[in-house]
């Protein structure tokens, strides 16, 4: 179990972590300020892959942050004038948090108990009145989809940890990402050794062919649609491909490129072949374009008599 606590300060959120692990007997991992030197996708998927691994394998415990990567959405406009995570590297960390199906608790009491405990306490981030305004206003609106916890409302989590009781716990294995109940699974080639945090994740970047399968992808899917995962990890050790009928993963696999392809074949499962995006987009970006890759995708996984690739 991975749970992520975010909201603004003096809403209570370490208590409620402290809460949450005593009751769930989980480690807690408080976040602060995130470092300058590394990309954030990187810095906060690390994190996250580190505690999903750590859950797959520790028979039972698992994992609660006292803030992760949404509080950059909020906190880094307010304090330094810029999202360094952006849209691009919030929709990889969303697509990993629900690989791991984390349980995301916002913390928000009413405006004025969490504005009293602040100015009651030592300031963490900022001492502006302004800028407190700013944050609980901000994570007022990023809380849609996440279970809303208010600690005057219900003081001893007898709600919440029924919810959490009742959430379903299935994650993917730590080397896919994207929604456990996927009807499209995506395989790559393999991982680059060259990832500044060793984020051996499938096409886990904001550039080149990660960002254009990535916007490609927006065009005919929707999140809760897709999976992804590699063929190899970043050392060329084979990855596991948990086929529909063994696990009741009921995906469609669409193979990216030869080596892909490839591997299904060695695995002896049904898969449809698109190029890989990093071909594509050099040898028919500019005849075809993302558009016309969008279009090619769904040819292939809606007719499996389409037309011939083009060259």
């Amino acid at each position: 179990m991975i749970v992520i606590i975010e909201g603004p300060d003096g809403a209570g959120k370490s208590e409620l972590a402290t809460k949450i692990a005593e009751e769930f007997r989980m480690e807690v991992r408080h976040e602060g300020p995130p470092p300058t030197d590394i990309k954030l996708h990187l810095y906060y998927g690390r994190k996250l892959k580190a505690a999903k691994t750590q859950d797959r394998y520790s028979l039972g415990q698992g994992t609660v942050f006292d803030r992760l990567y949404l509080g950059e959405t909020v906190y880094g406009p307010v304090l330094r004038g810029i999202d360094r995570l952006g849209p691009s590297s919030l929709k990889l960390m969303e697509r990993l948090a629900a690989s791991c199906n984390v349980f995301k608790v916002m913390c928000l009491p009413g405006y004025e108990v969490a504005r009293r405990n602040w100015a009651s306490g030592r300031p963490e981030l900022f001492d502006s009145d302004a800028k407190f305004r700013a944050t609980y206003d901000g994570f007022s609106r990023i809380s849609d989809g996440n279970y809303i916890y208010d600690y005057t409302k219900d003081p001893h989590c007898e709600y919440l940890f029924q919810r959490m009781k009742a959430h379903r716990f299935r994650s993917l294995p730590e080397w896919m990402i994207g929604s456990p109940n996927a009807k499209f699974l995506f395989i790559g080639e393999r991982g680059s050794q060259k990832q500044e945090a060793y984020v051996d994740l499938p096409f886990w970047g904001v550039d080149n062919s990660s960002q254009y399968l990535n916007d490609a992808l927006a065009n005919i899917f929707k999140e809760e649609e897709i999976a992804f995962m590699n063929a190899y990890d970043m050392y060329g050790e084979p990855n596991t491909l948990l086929t529909s009928n063994a696990y009741g993963y009921p995906w469609r696999i669409i193979a990216l490129g030869k080596a892909a392809a490839k591997f299904c074949e060695k695995q002896n499962v049904k898969y449809s072949e698109v190029p890989h995006p990093q071909f594509w987009r050099r040898f028919h970006h500019l005849s075809h374009g993302k558009a016309g890759y969008s279009q090619l995708i769904l040819n292939r996984i809606t007719d499996a008599h389409s037309s011939p690739l083009p060259r």
